[in-house]
């Protein structure tokens, strides 16, 4: 099983993040790669609810379904993920930190063998990951951070 798992500081309050963070609309200006949404419930997120994810990778579409199976506001959502014979977990832990928020961002899964056998693929995908958890979360921060400075002060 591969394992990631990177962290930022946002200057947001944690409330706001969280929003962010489990809202799905939201989840399209922040996720690298996501690009659409398809039978989101309708309401509040709650545990067991899912929808269905297309994301774009290496210029390939790909779907996905997402369970939601842990929601704490404002300290954490975890879900389920299954695509292309990727079977996996994501999270999100949130804590307020000194001018913020603190989230962390990890992803646990296993993966079929995809082209170049088990240790190529296994460096190849974790390094596309981690980058991709990376930039999730500076987009994150950024489009947060815009936001604290564009309110009223």
């Amino acid at each position: 099983m591969a394992h990631i798992e990177r962290n930022i500081l946002i200057n947001a309050p944690i409330q706001q993040v969280f929003h962010f963070v489990a809202d799905p609309v939201d989840m399209l200006n922040w996720l690298s790669g996501l690009v659409k949404n398809q039978d989101v419930p309708q309401g509040p997120v709650e545990v067991g609810q899912s929808w269905t994810q297309f994301v774009q990778v290496m210029g390939r579409k790909f779907e996905y379904l997402r369970e939601v199976t842990a929601h704490d506001p404002p300290r954490q959502i975890a879900w389920r993920f299954t695509a292309m014979g990727i079977d996996g977990i994501g999270y999100c832990e949130l804590e307020p930190a000194e001018g913020g928020t603190k989230i962390v961002f990890g992803l646990d899964y296993t993966y079929p063998r995809l082209l170049l056998g088990g240790l190529l693929d296994k460096l190849l995908m974790e390094k596309l990951a981690n980058r991709e958890a990376q930039s999730s979360l500076e987009r994150l921060k950024a489009l947060l951070e815009d936001r604290q400075d564009a309110a009223p002060g």
